[in-house]
């Protein structure tokens, strides 16, 4: 890719790097015997979400339309909470 050629404003991801570093998180799931999920409010690039998906265990929703994302785009589990 030519970076001259990339219209602005945008946001480039490199997907071999993003395989690479969630590789890296699904290997700390499976050393650990826990599940990682996905912090919307932390990366919201939801055009990955479906590759995120095939190494993450789920995502956290804070809204009705957040877990409708995340079951849209993941087809995964929604974690969700309320503020007492």
């Amino acid at each position: 890719m030519q970076n001259n050629k990339i219209p602005s404003p945008s946001f480039v991801l490199e997907e071999r790097l993003l395989r690479q570093n969630l590789e890296l998180i699904r290997g700390v799931q499976e050393a650990a015997g826990v599940s990682v999920i996905l912090a919307l409010k932390g990366f919201a690039m939801w055009k990955v979400f479906p590759i995120v998906a095939e190494y993450l265990s789920g995502a956290t929703a804070s809204s009705l339309n957040e877990a409708r994302l995340i079951f849209e785009e993941m087809d995964c589990k929604a974690h969700t909470y309320a503020v007492a």
